[in-house]
């Protein structure tokens, strides 16, 4: 392992030790571009479980308002949809109402556009179902900065790979190259020295995509 310091060290410091785990020049760029990725702290590509679920449900809540209200004998949307058809700014009492030529044609189409709509509101509304059953997202105990810096050296390493034509095999074994190089890219992002994330390195192992 490497010595301790009291200082934290330079971007250059530590591409150079990264390099030196992955032995192929070729990828120094991209690890670079990695490192400026992970310090902007990227959140979860799949967001918060917790939020997901809280949003989810609040969509579904209005999403199935709205389908009670489009099944009202009398509902008010489909009133005012009726009158904005009808009416006009100029109409008196007692005036003969004269129709748009068009109006027969446009009431015909919207009963199958109303249904269409249902139909739609129904699919989001299963689809939030499913987020809240699956309860997708990533937990909030999870240190999710951990596993973005072992995805890094994940990457880095298939890149690597792919230049020497080597095959690629991957560990979780604290003095493995990915958690190694895990280690120095989230050093790189947090300034936190020679961090434990062989349980980062398993769970992205691990992971179901």
């Amino acid at each position: 392992m490497r010595a301790p310091t009291t200082n934290k060290r330079s971007t250059d410091e530590i591409v150079a030790e990264i390099m030196k785990f992955v032995g192929c020049p070729e990828v120094e760029v991209y690890v670079r571009k990695l490192i400026d990725h992970l310090r902007t702290k990227p959140p979860p590509f799949s967001g918060n479980r917790k939020e997901n679920v809280e949003r989810a449900k609040d969509l579904r809540k209005r999403m199935k308002k709205l389908e009670r209200m489009l099944k009202a004998p009398q509902s008010q949307f489909l009133g005012d949809r009726f009158w904005s058809v009808f009416w006009s700014p100029l109409y008196m009492p007692g005036d003969v109402i004269e129709l748009n030529p068009q109006t027969r044609t446009y009431i015909a189409q919207e009963s199958p556009r109303l249904k269409h709509f249902a139909e739609e509101l129904s699919f989001f509304s299963s689809r939030c179902d499913q987020i809240i059953k699956l309860k997708l997202g990533q937990h909030g105990a999870v240190k999710y900065q951990q596993r973005l810096a072992v995805s890094a050296s994940r990457a880095i390493l298939r890149e690597a790979a792919s230049y020497t034509g080597t095959e690629l095999r991957l560990t979780d074994s604290p003095t493995g190259k990915l958690c190694l190089i895990a280690s120095l890219f989230f050093e790189a992002a947090t300034g936190k020295y020679d961090a434990d994330l062989r349980q980062a390195c398993k769970a992205v192992l691990n992971a179901k995509t």
